[in-house]
């Protein structure tokens, strides 16, 4: 009976500490609203350069995804039997954009642009045998923003090749992990493209910047290296481990200088 007695205290702290903890697995993961800043690096002041709100289906799909200047519209009318997923589709009337996905782990494989007959542009994405973001490649008519970027991995570091065929422009960049992983409904290449030494906007504010790649589960990147730039990731979380704030300062470690800094608000 004594033995009893003693873990009964014991219990009570078990039950007390479960009743005030939500397991993650329990909480909404699918961020409502994306919001980027840039941050003067003078005085902290915030300015919009973009922001995207989410809205999902009865099935927890994307039903659309608002910015200030487009709203985008999923018609998954063909993702059953192609595994595309067609945005602001209206009969045969241009533009729009199809959203192409593996059958079997659903990752993103192509983004595709039809801005008229035959005007397109196309990022595509292949991934290593894990569902590791392995190269990514952008086309339109031979632009000096065409790039293709291929990614190494070794432990928690990330090597980045980045080449703009039509400007003569090649970086190795470095991005460092951190330990903690990074929910897959999060947009990885809006935290990993922040900066790099080839050009400063790889992701843009098109939906690329919004949408999530792979079943992948990614680490939140710690810092990133580019030549002489290096970024430096801090992150703000919510009572049940949320990102919901992202700062990003980049500065030249040659001058060891802050050149500039962005900071990402999610909410959910």
């Amino acid at each position: 009976m004594k033995n009893w007695l003693l873990l009964i205290p014991f219990f009570l702290f078990a039950c007390k500490k479960n009743e005030n903890t939500t397991p993650l697995a329990k909480v909404n993961q699918s961020p409502s609203k994306i919001t980027l800043y840039n941050v003067d690096v003078n005085n902290g002041i915030e300015s919009l350069l973009y922001n995207f709100n989410l809205f999902y289906n009865i099935n927890n799909r994307i039903d659309s995804i608002r910015n200030s200047s487009k709203t985008y519209v999923f018609d998954y009318a063909m993702f059953a039997g192609s595994s595309k997923i067609i945005l602001n589709y209206y009969s045969s009337v241009l533009p729009y954009d199809i959203l192409t996905y593996d059958n079997v782990f659903y990752n993103l494989i192509s983004y595709k642009k039809v801005f008229g007959i035959n005007d397109t542009s196309e990022s595509n994405f292949l991934y290593d045998s894990i569902n590791r973001l392995k190269r990514y490649e952008y086309t339109y008519n031979n632009s000096v923003n065409d790039f293709i970027i291929t990614q190494t991995y070794k432990k928690d570091t990330v090597f980045v090749h980045n080449e703009l065929p039509n400007s003569s422009c090649i970086s190795d960049d470095t991005i460092k992990n951190s330990s903690i992983d990074m929910s897959k409904t999060l947009p990885y290449l809006l935290f990993t493209k922040i900066y790099n030494s080839c050009s400063a906007v790889v992701i843009s504010s098109d939906v690329m910047s919004a949408l999530p790649l792979t079943s992948f589960t990614n680490k939140l990147p710690l810092k990133i290296i580019s030549n002489n730039f290096q970024a430096d990731y801090s992150y703000t979380y919510d009572i049940y481990e949320r990102v919901i704030v992202v700062d990003v300062t980049v500065k030249n470690r040659a001058f060891n200088t802050i050149t500039s800094k962005n900071r990402i608000k999610i909410a959910y």
